[in-house]
Protein backbone atom coordinates (compact mmCIF):
# COMPACT_ATOMS: atom_id res chain seq x y z
CA UNK A 1 0.00 0.00 0.00
CA UNK A 2 0.92 3.45 -0.60
CA UNK A 3 0.18 7.32 0.42
CA UNK A 4 -1.57 7.34 3.45
CA UNK A 5 -3.04 3.48 3.68
CA UNK A 6 0.92 2.51 4.37
CA UNK A 7 0.48 3.74 7.80
CA UNK A 8 -2.48 1.61 8.43
CA UNK A 9 -2.94 -2.05 9.88
CA UNK A 10 -5.07 -2.85 7.68
CA UNK A 11 -6.86 -1.23 4.38
CA UNK A 12 -9.72 1.03 5.28
CA UNK A 13 -11.31 0.79 1.44
CA UNK A 14 -13.29 -2.06 1.41
CA UNK A 15 -15.11 -1.18 4.79
CA UNK A 16 -15.32 2.11 3.53
CA UNK A 17 -17.25 0.92 0.03
CA UNK A 18 -19.52 -0.93 1.98
CA UNK A 19 -23.14 -0.30 0.86
CA UNK A 20 -24.86 0.31 3.94
CA UNK A 21 -23.97 3.96 4.25
CA UNK A 22 -24.28 4.87 0.79
CA UNK A 23 -22.94 8.54 1.50
CA UNK A 24 -20.08 7.20 2.93
CA UNK A 25 -19.60 4.88 -0.20
CA UNK A 26 -20.38 8.29 -2.09
CA UNK A 27 -17.17 9.90 -1.10
CA UNK A 28 -14.71 7.25 -0.63
CA UNK A 29 -15.47 6.45 -4.50
CA UNK A 30 -14.91 10.25 -5.28
CA UNK A 31 -12.47 11.23 -2.81
CA UNK A 32 -10.55 8.52 -2.08
CA UNK A 33 -11.25 6.14 -5.48
CA UNK A 34 -10.80 9.25 -7.49
CA UNK A 35 -13.85 8.05 -9.29
CA UNK A 36 -15.49 10.67 -11.84
CA UNK A 37 -19.10 12.30 -10.42
CA UNK A 38 -20.72 10.61 -13.55
CA UNK A 39 -19.42 7.08 -13.13
CA UNK A 40 -22.62 4.66 -12.44
CA UNK A 41 -21.31 3.93 -9.38
CA UNK A 42 -20.94 7.61 -8.03
CA UNK A 43 -24.19 8.58 -8.89
CA UNK A 44 -26.20 5.32 -7.71
CA UNK A 45 -24.56 5.83 -4.29
CA UNK A 46 -24.93 9.29 -4.45
CA UNK A 47 -29.02 9.13 -4.96
CA UNK A 48 -28.74 6.19 -2.18
CA UNK A 49 -27.50 8.48 -0.23
CA UNK A 50 -30.33 11.65 -0.62
CA UNK A 51 -33.17 9.11 0.11
CA UNK A 52 -32.03 7.50 3.15
CA UNK A 53 -30.38 8.40 6.80
CA UNK A 54 -29.26 12.00 8.09
CA UNK A 55 -29.40 13.34 4.33
CA UNK A 56 -32.70 12.05 3.67
CA UNK A 57 -34.03 13.42 7.50
CA UNK A 58 -32.54 16.69 6.88
CA UNK A 59 -34.21 17.24 3.45
CA UNK A 60 -37.75 16.01 4.40
CA UNK A 61 -37.47 18.57 7.18
CA UNK A 62 -37.03 21.38 4.74
CA UNK A 63 -40.67 23.02 3.16
CA UNK A 64 -41.15 21.25 -0.07
CA UNK A 65 -39.94 24.53 -1.88
CA UNK A 66 -36.72 23.96 -0.28
CA UNK A 67 -36.06 26.66 2.35
CA UNK A 68 -36.40 25.90 6.33
CA UNK A 69 -37.21 29.59 7.65
CA UNK A 70 -38.80 31.80 4.64
CA UNK A 71 -38.36 31.90 1.02
CA UNK A 72 -35.13 34.44 -0.47
CA UNK A 73 -31.68 34.25 0.14
CA UNK A 74 -31.57 31.98 3.30
CA UNK A 75 -30.27 34.24 5.53
CA UNK A 76 -32.56 34.65 8.25
CA UNK A 77 -33.30 32.92 11.11
CA UNK A 78 -29.87 32.11 12.92
CA UNK A 79 -29.18 28.62 13.16
CA UNK A 80 -32.52 27.95 11.60
CA UNK A 81 -32.04 29.77 7.87
CA UNK A 82 -30.78 28.05 4.97
CA UNK A 83 -27.71 29.77 5.12
CA UNK A 84 -26.19 29.96 8.68
CA UNK A 85 -23.35 32.87 9.06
Amino acid sequence: MNGWRGSLRADPLPWLLERGDPAVRHLALRELCDEPEDASDVLRAQESAMRSGPIAATLAAQHPAGFWVKPGAGYSGKYTGTVCR
